[in-house]
Formats: C-alpha cells, structure tokens, sequence
C-alpha cells in the first residue's frame, strides 16, 4: 500500500455559521494494484503500485485572478485587476457566513467560499460588463456592525481610493450584495449614496439585523435610498425562511415604487432549469424585482452540471439562496434583459 498523509487548507463551517479557514489531514491510498496501458491499449506495466507525493498546494484559476489587500485599521478586500484602461468597478459585499472569525484578518472566504467575488471576474461577466475590476470586502466580524464599527466609512473610504489609483470613472461603480450583504448593501446606499450608478441586492437582510448587532432599516432610511434616484434590482425566493421576503425585498421594492404603476411578467423555466420566476418593474425599469418560486419542500431550484459529467441535472437548496440566480446571470426583465445585461448598460451610458 502506497500512500501520503499531509494539511491542506480547508473551508470548515463552523458553529459561529462561518466558512472558515481548517486545516485538513488528507491520505491519498492506492488499494490494490493497477495496470498500466498506452492509449491504444498496450499493457505497459501490469501490478503497478505507485508512489505518491504532492507539493500541497491548491490552484484554482478563477481566485488565482484576485490579490489579497491587507488594510491596517480598515476592512480588508480581494481584487481583481482588469487591466489597463478599464474605467469600471463592481464593489461585492457577501454573506455572513463569509465574515471573518476571531480576527483571523484571513481574507480568503469571500473568495472562496462564496462565487460572488469570482463570478464577477468570470470571462462570462467581463464580456459582459465590458471589463471592470471587482473589489470583495470581507467583514471583520460581520456586517450587521456597519454602523458600531463604523464600517460604512471605512468602505466608501477604501472604494475612492480604488477609484482613484485604478482611474476608475465615479460614474461606473455597481455595488452588489447577499444576505447580510444584502444589508450592508442598503446601508452603503443610504450613507454614501454618491459612490454608486447600480444596485443588485439580494435577499436583503433587514428583518433579523436589529437582533443580530444591527440596525433594521427604517422607511425613512429606505425612502433616502429611492431619493439617491440609483437603479435597482432586488432578488430573493418568493419565500425565504431566513430572511423574510416580505420584510426584505419586497419592502424596499414597495417603497421604491410607491405610487408608481408596476408591470409584471413570470419566466417558466423547462424542465431541470432553475425556478421559475415573476419580475416586476417600473415602465422605466429603474426598479426591479425578481421573486422566486419554491418547491413543495420549500427549496429553490438550480439547474446544475453537479456530477461534473457535462450533463446538467436539478439540485434543490435553500430557499435563502436566491444570490446563485444572480450570479448566473438568471433573472430577466419583462423585455427579456438579464439582470448582468440591464446592470452593464447602465454603466456604459
């Protein structure tokens, strides 16, 4: 028997709902011997028993694109360059299971445990956008102390000096966030509004973040929201056991288009698609929402290539999911625009 036994850095969620940074101890067995052909089948070695060895080092080309960013006293942020003479951000803020953990100050989880940093640096999403940089924020604790740590000057701190040194145009940042994100989204467009031309919000939490070291947002702190006049496109489950979607999307959407007449279309998706969806919208599609259906056993749908065999399949997941349609680029407009579509003609006008 031939084998190696060595760490490897890991994700563990931990009992604090975090991912977060273990070390794992792996073997790599070989129980019975092998025999070893060419591609037109020739026996090369019969009762082959290898010896193994490995450098202990994971590469993966999609967090390879970012640089980790250490800011003393500030909140550390994953960067993605996108080049020379690229005029455009999108500034991310996760989930709080990607907060850090004990001031650890590891800057990874947002990266890696969760696509929303990379999806934005995906080839699929730059062609879309037409380039830009993606700057992922990783919480010290959580975002739900954006206001007691201060945390939303520090952002808008740390985003105008990318702004600055990579000559981005103040005109063509797009923030996007989920869940707890999701809050600290809002939270940045009801203080620094000016930093933003786009919003994706998904599944907002607002209803839990006063019981969570938070401040729920107020329709007056969501009504400053609808007079920063910022285009917005809100996503969440129709039903969402986490965070209420009547208390989160929904409640922005009904402030941003109170007295406005909203227009609304449903999306079926075949079968081992994603869920199906409803999108509702002003006449100018400034404001948009995208609510999606869940299943009997209150799950969402996804359709996915889960085995890696190139055949996709229907996975199920939870019901506060919702930020995975996003990031493939899923909801769609009552004209057919989907939501990466809609955010970079924005910012190329």
């Amino acid at each position: 028997m031939a084998g190696y036994g060595g760490p490897l850095v890991a994700f563990a969620y931990t009992s604090g709902a975090r991912n977060y940074p273990a070390t794992l101890t792996y073997t790599i067995t070989q129980n019975k011997p092998i025999t070893l052909t060419a591609p037109d089948g020739t026996v090369l070695k019969e009762n082959y028993m290898a010896n193994y060895s490995c450098n202990n080092q994971v590469e993966d080309e999609e967090t390879a694109k970012f640089e980790s960013v250490i800011v003393k006293d500030g909140i550390n942020y994953q960067f993605y360059n996108a080049g020379a003479d690229v005029d455009k951000l999108v500034v991310w803020f996760h989930g709080n299971g990607e907060g850090d953990l004990l001031g650890s100050g590891n800057n990874v989880a947002q990266i890696l445990a969760n696509r929303g940093g990379v999806a934005w640096a995906s080839e699929e999403f730059q062609n879309i956008l037409g380039r830009a940089h993606v700057m992922a924020f990783q919480a010290p604790d959580t975002w739900y102390y954006a206001q007691r740590d201060n945390l939303l000057d520090k952002a808008a701190a740390e985003i105008k000096e990318v702004v600055e040194k990579y000559h981005v145009n103040p005109d063509k940042v797009l923030v996007s966030g989920c869940s707890a994100g999701g809050y600290m989204t809002s939270r940045m467009l009801i203080a620094h509004p000016e930093l933003f031309k786009v919003a994706i919000i998904n599944c907002p939490a607002y209803d839990v973040a006063s019981d969570r070291g938070g401040e729920t947002p107020t329709d007056e702190e969501l009504t400053a929201i609808k007079n920063s006049n910022i285009p917005i496109w809100l996503v969440q489950g129709a039903t969402d056991s986490s965070v209420a979607t009547d208390k989160c999307s929904k409640r922005l959407f009904n402030i941003l288009t109170q007295g406005v007449p909203v227009i609304q279309t449903t999306v079926r998706q075949d079968l081992w698609q994603n869920s199906d969806f409803t999108t509702s919208e002003t006449a100018d599609g400034k404001y948009k929402l995208s609510l999606y259906d869940t299943t009997e056993d209150n799950k969402l749908r996804f359709a996915e290539d889960y085995d890696q065999d190139g055949i996709m399949t229907e996975v199920q997941y939870s019901n506060h999911w919702s930020w995975i349609y996003s990031l493939k680029n899923d909801p769609r407009a009552i004209d057919g625009t989907h939501i990466i579509n809609w955010a970079a003609e924005l910012l190329n006008q």
